[in-house]
């Protein structure tokens, strides 16, 4: 198994088929502890579980994220991220963040570019 890339396609997976990995291969390991691909089958559990475990962190980051927005819609171009950025959108912004303020640290670098944006096109205009 190329664990690296395996890592990579559990991304892709729907969680459905998250769950069906662990189970599926839990049951092969209950079958056969002695078959030879016993680790591999530990480690999709453990790939899986890894990954809905990484969703999870991150649609708590979004939620986060999107409470922020909410509560200072006026200010700093946040508005954009409350009216033009869904879940997929705020998860891909903030990348490889890990705590609430880090993310709403890299969602705010791009809500205040936009609100920048949108000042000096007003300015120019008026």
């Amino acid at each position: 198994m190329n664990h690296a890339e395996y890592i990579e396609k559990t991304k892709g997976m729907l969680t459905e088929e998250l769950l069906f990995v662990i189970k599926d291969a839990g049951e092969a390991m209950a079958v056969n502890p002695a078959a030879i691909k016993y680790g591999d089958y530990a480690d999709e559990i453990s790939y899986c579980a890894m990954e809905l475990k990484r969703r999870e962190e991150m649609s708590k980051l979004v939620e986060a994220v999107k409470a922020h927005a909410a509560e200072n819609y006026e200010r700093g171009g946040w508005d954009y991220v409350v009216e033009t950025m869904d879940d997929a959108d705020i998860a891909e912004e903030i990348g490889k963040a890990t705590t609430v303020s880090g993310a709403i640290r890299k969602v705010g670098k791009l809500a205040k570019m936009l609100g920048d944006y949108r000042a000096e096109i007003t300015a120019e205009i008026f």
